[in-house]
């Protein structure tokens, strides 16, 4: 059984329905801004900030501000990985919509897994084509997972999955 994360879900449900159906503003993407990239530069920011707090706590000085800053940190490294993948999602299947492929080359576990759910549950998308890419095969098992979940017969051709 696979683990949603409904964060991810309830924010990037706000979204994949438009880019289906192709009436999504582009400009809300921020397509020029690399969210993952900013993500990456959040994680040395939270990196610094621990080991702050250990220090402070080694020196029995109170770190809660500390902690505060770093939690902080955390939601807004949260969101930017959700709207990197989303901008992962948009650029890789903008161009195969029509064709019923779903593309989810690029997208990390729980990214992989909430678009496929709100592809399946919300949008009701038969016969797809849905690309794993190669990997180490997590998003093609977890992708093969949810198909189960929901009841969804499948055949393998080419490493894609195609949903029947």
């Amino acid at each position: 059984m696979v683990k949603f994360d409904y964060q991810i879900i309830e924010i990037l449900y706000d979204y994949i329905p438009d880019i289906y159906d192709k009436t999504i503003d582009i400009s809300i993407l921020e397509l020029e801004i690399d969210y993952r990239e900013k993500a990456i530069e959040i994680i040395y920011q939270i990196n610094n900030l621990k080991e702050k707090a250990g220090d402070y706590r080694r020196r029995k000085i109170s770190n809660d501000h500390i902690n505060s800053k770093i939690k902080n940190l955390q939601n807004t490294y949260n969101l930017y990985m959700t709207w990197g993948a989303l901008q992962v999602f948009y650029k890789n299947n903008i161009n195969k919509i029509d064709y019923n492929i779903l593309d989810l080359h690029g997208l990390y576990q729980k990214e992989a897994a909430a678009i496929l759910y709100i592809c399946i549950k919300y949008l009701n998308l038969k016969n797809l084509n849905i690309i794993t890419g190669r990997g180490k095969g997590i998003i093609y098992n977890i992708t093969q997972s949810i198909l189960k979940e929901f009841s969804i017969k499948y055949k393998i051709n080419n490493n894609t999955i195609i949903t029947i």
